[in-house]
This record gives structure tokens, sequence and C-alpha cells, in this order.
């Protein structure tokens, strides 16, 4: 699903990322019992994962995302996107703004996801990283589930209804 929201925003699945957000899940070893053929096709797997996110990704746990290492990150890598909890953002952000710092690589999104997104927040990210903001729902389990779509609208929202089963409380 992660891959049809980003297409909405123009981003490509071999795009650099700089993703602020909670440490990685640790992987659960293979069991012993699984047959050798599906052994070996899970660590190709997982190799080849590794492969991707060290090319494709640098991360940084939200608790080690302080301004200056954020920024060496981003000015380092040249990200093609940020992606990060919402709150974290919108506080380096206005860390950002006071201190004058722009990406030297101008961003084609910002991904904000784990909470809400204030008009307030949206327009301190805007300010700062001068790229669309792409409000996103999920769960560990399901990755993301929700996005908004179309850019520049934050009002609508797709649901990938193959995830999830959901349930409207109220139409507003």
């Amino acid at each position: 699903s992660h891959l049809f929201f980003d297409s909405i925003y123009g981003l490509d699945p071999f795009d650099r990322s700089v993703r602020i957000q909670g440490p990685p899940s640790a992987e659960p070893p293979l069991p012993k019992d699984m047959p050798r053929p599906a052994r070996a096709r899970a660590a190709i797997t997982r190799r080849l994962q590794a492969l991707y996110e060290r090319t494709t990704m640098r991360r940084l746990a939200t608790l080690d995302a302080t301004p200056e290492r954020v920024r060496a990150l981003i000015d380092g890598f040249a990200p093609v996107y940020l992606l990060g909890y919402t709150s974290t953002l919108a506080v380096l952000a206005e860390r950002f703004l006071q201190d004058g710092w722009r990406p030297r690589r101008s961003l084609r999104a910002v991904i904000t996801i784990a909470e809400t997104l204030t008009p307030e927040r949206r327009r301190v990210l805007e300010d700062c990283f001068g790229a669309p903001i792409a409000n996103r729902y999920g769960q560990r389990e399901f990755k993301f589930w929700c996005a908004q779509s179309p850019p520049g609208d934050p009002t609508t929202f797709l649901v990938h209804s193959d995830l999830v089963v959901f349930e409207t409380l109220r139409a507003d």
C-alpha cells in the first residue's frame, strides 16, 4: 500500500528517504523446522530487503533526532522525501525555521505518520520544507492503510480496504 500511496506524490520505490520514527522491530528468527528451500528463500529475501534499505533510506530513532543530526542526515544523504512522526517533524521544522536552515536539495514530499496533523503543524512543515505534506495512518501490522489523497486536499483520504475492515462512526 505504501508504494501506491507514494505514487500519488510522484515518489518511486528507489527514491531516497530519511525516516524519523520508532526503532525498527527485531526480525524474528526463522523456525528451526522450516524446510530448507523456504529457509533459503527467506534468507535471500531478508538480505535483499537489507540491501534495498541501505541503498534507499536512512533511519533515525525519534529519541536520537536532534536538529543537528537531522540536518546532517538530510544534507548528507540528499533524500527525495522525509517521513516521520507528526509532532517530531513539526518540532524540528520550528527549530529549523528559527535557525534559518533549509535542505540543500528540495524535497518532493514530507510524509507525516502516527499522529494527528493539525493545520498549524501542516503550515510549519510546509514553511520549512517547501514540499507537499502527505498525511498517513497505519499500524505496524498493516503498515500504511490510510493516506491523504489527492495532494493539496487535507480532507480526503484513501483507505486500502484490502488490508483492513473499517467502520465510519460519524459523517464528519
